[in-house]
């Protein structure tokens, strides 16, 4: 209550000077979700999941997900009763292609659920500054007029390819 009187006072003294309504028309990064690609690859598909299934709870049940044990290095996910290689030790990927099969099928996993949903989980820059949002149209046009000029700030969609983890 003395905050509040406190804040009223501030505003008449200042003409109005504190706008107490939020902005709806600038788009909210605080929604995005920090994911960092690089623990992603290292083992960290599953806990990353767990953070993003709270949000992707609103329009669908998550399914669980698990990493696959094996006898060797390999970083196997499987959800749904399908297997996703991160990473085969065999194949010798890079830190490079880990990162980015990592987060490809991070966002395959989430946007297949999201399938019949108004909803596509986003990606947000890339490498440790890796971020994820749930987006929908009105939050790509928001973001299309707000950062017209800077693609760096545009949201994509990895691409998923079945033969990820696999060395060319």
């Amino acid at each position: 209550m003395k905050y509040l009187f406190k804040l009223g006072v501030l505003a008449a003294l200042c003409g109005g000077c504190l706008d107490t309504t939020a902005d709806t028309s600038k788009f909210d990064y605080e929604r995005l979700i920090h994911l960092d690609a690089e623990l992603l690859c290292e083992l960290g598909i599953e806990d990353a999941y767990l953070s993003v299934s709270k949000k992707l709870n609103e329009w669908v049940v998550p399914e669980g997900i698990k990493k696959v044990e094996t006898n060797t290095d390999d970083y196997i996910v499987e959800i749904g009763g399908e297997r996703y290689p991160i990473y085969i030790h065999a194949q010798q990927p890079t830190v490079t292609d880990c990162w980015e099969n990592a987060t490809n099928v991070f966002f395959h996993i989430v946007n297949k659920q999201l399938a019949n949903a108004n909803v596509k989980f986003f990606a947000f820059y890339f490498g440790n500054d890796l971020h994820g949002g749930f987006l929908n149209e009105n939050d790509l046009n928001l973001l299309k007029t707000e950062n017209s000029n800077n693609e760096y700030e545009w949201p994509y969609l990895p691409l998923y390819s079945s033969n990820a983890g696999t060395k060319k």
